[in-house]
């Protein structure tokens, strides 16, 4: 299983625009985590503040992890922005690789 760090499209925030489980916060997108799971993609979102066990923590101190609570299925692939390149701190990196 490999996966690669993106942001979602604005296609994907236009077709989800009424869904109050996805956060619209176009000043500040949240990096994803692409997965692949037997041929389903998941973007998992990177999240901090993360109050619920339903994650993988790769920076415990501060509550910062993957938050699989909001994992969403991936329909099209026009829902992931090719344009900007997302960069996360390093020690979130390096909490994730290999696992």
């Amino acid at each position: 299983m490999a996966f690669k760090f993106i942001f979602l499209s604005d296609a994907f925030y236009q077709t989800y625009i009424h869904c109050s489980e996805i956060e619209q916060k176009k000043d500040r997108p949240y990096i994803c985590l692409l997965v692949d799971i037997d041929g389903v993609q998941f973007a998992i979102p990177l999240r901090s503040n993360i109050r619920h066990p339903h994650c993988y923590l790769t920076d415990p101190e501060n509550h910062c992890g993957a938050d699989y609570s909001k994992a969403i299925v991936l329909v099209k692939q026009t829902y992931i922005d090719t344009v900007r390149k997302p960069h996360i701190r390093q020690n979130e990196f390096d909490a994730l690789r290999g696992k």
